[in-house]
């Protein structure tokens, strides 16, 4: 999938708790889909969408800069996010991805 206008948070719900690759350099990084919110208080009738974010965490080292970064799911969901560091603590990175 690399249509982003396509992606709904019902792609990411049945998701929750798997890991997606994110291949950089020449390594792959696995981060850990923890969270995946609804923003229903800002949808507006003519939106394509609901707008939602999602959090992932991944290892501390290397810490990823905001950036777009290609994840992909072992069961097919592939598509290029806008990832934004958001904090660090002792089990990881955490990264959140916002779509409106």
């Amino acid at each position: 999938m690399t249509d982003l206008s396509a992606i709904r948070l019902e792609d990411f719900l049945p998701r929750l708790q798997q890991d997606f690759d994110l291949s950089i350099a020449a390594m792959t990084l696995q981060l850990r889909l923890i969270e995946a919110t609804p923003y229903s208080r800002y949808a507006h009738a003519q939106a394509a969408r609901t707008p939602f974010s999602l959090i992932f965490r991944g290892p501390s080292h290397p810490a990823l800069m905001q950036d777009t970064y290609h994840l992909s799911s072992s069961d097919g969901l592939s598509a290029p996010i806008f990832l934004v560091p958001i904090k660090h603590d002792e089990s990881g990175m955490y990264y959140q991805a916002v779509f409106n």
